[in-house]
C-alpha cells in the first residue's frame, strides 16, 4: 500500500494503493443502567461502535507495515441541523425533547478508527473485501480517543466495561413504581436523528490515500429506541451505515463506476436498504453485519474459510512500465478524470473526452531506470518502435525522446482494407498460457489458433480460474476474474468487416461528423470500434458491462494503439518519363519508369523559421515543413507497374 505520488521521475507518478471502503457502519448503543433500589436516576452512556469492509479491487496482492487509520473530518451533524434530541419516555410520562447534542459527544470526541498493521496480516489477497469491526475501550489509555479494529464477521455486543458517560445527555430518571422495574420495558429513550454527510481520511503512515465524504443518501439512519428498554443486552442506538450494492442488482449502475475515486455514486449504493432496515423499530440494526462472500459478490472473505474465487479485482496494477496508452483506461489523469481514457464521445458525455492523449503522447517502451541493461541497438517492448542512428540511451530516455525514435509498420486508422484490420486484430496470439489457478497448481489453456485482447495486460494469469461455480454468483465470479478473452479468426474478420462499415459510413456521410479522421481522438471518440464490437456478436450473452470478461473498445486499444496513426509520413512515389523523337512527336524513342520511398523525418527544412524538431512547424506560405529524404529508389519497367 502507498500514498499517491504526484512527482515525475523515478517511481512516479503513481496513485494510491489502499483497500477501497465498500461498507462502514457507525453506531452509538444508548443505556442508562445505573438505577438501583433506592436510586431512580442513571446517567446515560454510549458504546461506540465501527465497521468497516474493505476491498481490494487490484489484481495485485497488497501489504503494508503500517496501520490503516480512518479519521472522521466532521464529526458533527449537517450544516443546519439542531442536532440529536432526545425525548425520554417512563410509565407513559413524556419528557423533552432535549437540548441538542452532536454526534462528537455522542461518541466521546472519537475521530479516529485503527487497524493495526499486525490486525491487517501480510498480504491481502487479490479482489479480496475484509470486514473489521471495533469497539471503543474508555480505558485504553495507550489509545485514547481511538478505536482499534480487529478483522471479525461478529457483530459486538453490549460490554458494560466499554460504556463511557454521555455528558450532553441529561441523566435518566425512571418514573417505575416499582425499583426492580427500573430500566425495563416501560423506560425508554427515542431520539430526532439529523441528516449528516460523514466525511474520511484513510491515512497511511500519516498521509492520505483515500478520501471519502458519504453524501446524504448514501447511508441510512436507524433508531430502534421506541420499542427497547434503556437497560438490557439490546438497548436503544443510532446507527448509520452505507455500503457499495451488489454489482448485479438492476437497481445500482456500475458502468464506469470506479470505487477508487473518493466519490460515493448513488446509483451503486444498495437499494436494500430502502426496505430492509429504515424501520423506526426494527432491533436488529445495531446487530447488523455485512454479508459474507457467499452471499454477496463483494461480501467479506470468511476468515476460516476463504474462498478465492470469490475474490473480485477489477483493476489492475502495473508490474512494469506500460506498452500502450490504451492499457491506461482506468487511470486517474490531472483533470481528477478516471475509467474512460479510450471511451466514445457518446460513453463519455458526462465527463467529456480526454482522448486527445492519444495524440499528444505516445509510450516509447524505452527502459526508464537508470540501471537498465538495455542498450541503444537492442529490440524494444514495442518491436516496432526503432531508435534513429546515432542516438544515445540518454537521449531517448528523455522525456522529449520523439526525435529520436520512429514508428516502423504504422497503421493507419482511416484504412478501408478489410484484410488489414483483421491481421491488425489478430496481433495477440498466446498459443499455450499457463494461469495460476489460486496459488495452488498452475493451470494451461490451449489458445493456440484463437486471438486475445486483455483487460488485465500483465497479470490476467494471476487472477484466473479452471473452475468456477456453476450458479449465477460463480458465472458473475468468472466474469470478474478472468481479465482475457479469445476470439476464432472468423470472429476476427466480422470484428475488422464491422470497423471498415463504420470508417465507410464516416466517409460518405453528408453532415458533421464525416470525411476521414483526422486524428485519433476523432476516430476514438466516433466509437467506431465499440460498434463494430456490438454489431459482430462479441459479447453476446455477457450483460455484465462492468465485468473484465465484457469486451470494450478500450480493450481493444490496449492491444493496438500503439501502432495507429492519422496520418502516413512513409510515401510511394512513381515516376514516369520518356524520349520523342524531335522530327516526329508521336514516336516514342525510349521509356523510363522509377520508383522512390520517401520519408517525412524529424528534422525541419531550411525554410522553417524554427530548426528545433520538437516544436510545430511554420504556418505560412513558402515554408515546407518537415524534411523529406529517399530511403529507397529503383528503376522500374513497364511491366513492374
Amino acid at each position: 500500500m502507498a500514498a499517491k505520488n504526484d512527482t515525475f521521475g523515478s517511481g512516479g507518478p503513481s496513485p494510491s494503493v489502499a483497500p477501497v471502503l465498500t461498507g462502514m457502519k457507525l453506531a452509538v448503543r444508548i443505556v442508562a443502567e445505573g438505577f438501583t433500589a433506592s436510586i431512580d436516576t442513571s446517567g446515560v452512556e454510549g458504546q461506540l461502535e465501527f465497521s468497516v469492509r474493505l476491498w481490494n479491487p487490484y489484481t495485485s496482492a497488497i501489504e503494508t507495515t503500517a496501520p490503516l487509520v480512518f479519521k472522521l473530518k466532521n464529526p458533527h451533524v449537517a450544516l443546519g441541523s439542531e442536532g440529536f434530541k432526545a425525548t425520554y419516555v417512563s410509565s407513559s410520562v413524556e419528557t423533552g425533547p432535549s437540548d441538542a447534542v452532536g454526534f462528537s459527544e455522542l461518541m466521546a470526541g472519537v475521530t479516529e478508527f485503527e487497524i493495526t498493521a499486525g490486525g491487517l496480516g501480510e498480504r491481502w489477497k487479490p479482489g479480496e473485501t475484509r470486514l473489521f469491526i471495533g469497539v471503543l475501550n474508555p480505558l485504553d489509555f495507550a489509545n485514547p480517543n481511538r478505536v482499534i479494529l480487529t478483522e471479525s464477521s461478529a457483530a459486538p455486543t453490549k460490554d458494560s466495561a466499554k460504556l463511557y458517560p454521555i455528558s450532553g445527555l441529561p441523566n435518566y430518571v425512571s418514573q417505575a413504581s416499582d425499583p426492580d422495574e427500573r430500566g425495563g420495558v416501560l423506560d425508554k429513550i427515542s431520539f430526532d436523528i439529523p441528516s449528516w454527510t460523514p466525511e474520511f481520511d484513510l491515512e497511511l503512515d500519516g498521509a492520505v490515500v483515500c478520501e471519502y465524504r458519504l453524501e446524504l443518501g448514501a447511508y441510512v439512519s436507524m433508531n430502534t429506541s421506541p420499542d427497547l428498554p434503556v437497560s438490557g443486552d439490546i438497548s436503544p442506538n443510532i446507527a448509520y451505515v452505507w455500503e457499495i450494492g451488489d454489482p448485479r442488482d438492476l437497481d445500482e449502475e456500475w458502468l464506469g463506476f470506479d470505487p477508487r475515486g473518493g466519490e460515493l455514486n448513488a446509483e451503486v449504493l444498495s437499494s436494500d436498504f430502502d426496505t430492509s432496515f429504515k424501520l423506526a423499530g426494527d432491533a436488529e440494526s445495531v446487530g447488523f453485519v455485512f454479508f459474507s462472500s457467499a452471499i454477496d459478490l463483494l461480501g467479506y472473505n470468511d476468515v476460516a474459510t476463504p474462498e478465492v474465487t470469490h475474490n473480485i479485482p477489477l483493476f489492475e496494477l502495473p508490474r512494469q512500465e506500460f506498452l500502450s496508452l490504451g492499457a491506461l483506461h482506468a487511470s486517474e489523469f490531472p483533470s481528477g478524470l478516471r475509467s474512460h481514457l479510450g471511451m466514445s464521445s457518446a460513453d463519455s458525455v458526462a465527463f467529456g473526452s480526454i482522448n486527445d492523449v492519444f495524440d499528444r503522447y505516445f509510450l516509447s517502451t524505452v527502459p526508464q531506470l537508470v540501471a537498465t541493461d538495455w542498450e541503444v541497438g537492442q529490440p524494444l517492448p514495442n518491436g516496432r518502435m526503432e531508435v534513429v542512428s546515432g542516438a544515445a540511451i540518454g537521449d531517448v530516455q528523455d522525456m522529449d525522446s520523439a526525435e529520436h525514435l520512429y514508428l516502423g509498420g504504422a497503421f493507419n486508422i482511416n484504412s478501408t482494407s478489410v484484410e488489414a484490420w483483421a491481421s491488425l486484430l489478430k496481433g495477440i496470439r498466446l498459443g499455450t498460457w499457463e494461469y495460476d489457478d489460486g496459488g495452488v497448481d498452475p493451470g494451461e489453456l490451449d489458445l493456440a489458433g484463437s486471438n486475445q485482447f486483455l483487460r488485465f495486460s500483465q497479470s490476467a494469469e494471476e487472477t484466473w480460474q479452471g473452475t468456477y461455480a456453476s450458479d449465477a454468483d460463480g458465472l458473475t465470479r468468472e466474469r470478474f476474474r478472468k481479465g482475457l478473452n479469445s476470439y476464432t479468426d472468423t470472429q476476427m474478420a466480422a470484428l475488422a468487416t464491422e470497423i471498415v462499415k463504420g470508417i465507410r459510413a464516416r466517409r460518405h456521410a453528408t453532415t458533421a461528423p464525416m470525411g476521414p479522421f483526422v486524428s485519433l481522438q476523432d476516430f476514438i471518440d466516433s466509437g467506431v470500434i465499440q460498434t463494430a464490437i456490438a454489431a459482430a456478436g462479441l459479447n453476446i450473452g455477457n450483460d455484465e458491462t462492468y465485468t473484465s470478461n465484457y469486451l470494450t473498445q478500450q480493450d481493444v486499444l490496449t492491444a493496438i494503439a500503439p501502432f495507429l496513426s492519422a496520418r502516413s509520413d512513409t510515401f510511394v512515389v512513381r515516376a514516369y518519363g520518356d524520349a520523342v523523337n524531335p522530327f516526329d512527336d508521336e514516336e516514342i524513342l525510349a521509356r523510363a519508369y522509377c520508383e522512390a520511398i520517401v520519408q517525412r523525418t524529424h528534422a525541419k527544412h531550411a525554410t522553417e523559421s524554427n530548426s528545433d524538431p520538437m516544436l510545430k512547424t511554420d504556418d505560412i506560405e513558402g515554408t515546407f515543413g518537415r524534411q523529406f529524404k529517399i530511403i529507397a529508389f529503383r528503376w522500374m519497367t513497364g511491366d513492374g507497374l
